[in-house]
């Protein structure tokens, strides 16, 4: 398992997780795209969210700091 960050400009349904299928990397719990890991949640976190006026930072949660470990 590996931690990666991207960069989304702009985005649509699901895009992280369907480009990560289609590079044959699908997000680890993620079971609709193609993990085969089903024994936990979809580890998929977003960790900052930025708007023009509105700046949302929240810290990994430790379930996925753990998983890394």
């Amino acid at each position: 398992m590996s931690d990666i960050s991207v960069d989304l400009q702009s985005g649509f349904l699901h895009q992280i997780r369907v480009m990560m299928a289609d590079l044959g990397h699908p997000i680890v719990g993620d079971t609709l795209y193609g993990s085969t890991r089903d024994d936990c949640r979809v580890m998929l976190h977003a960790q900052r969210i930025k708007f023009d006026d509105i700046d949302v930072i929240a810290p990994i949660p430790d379930e996925m700091k753990n998983a890394l470990d």
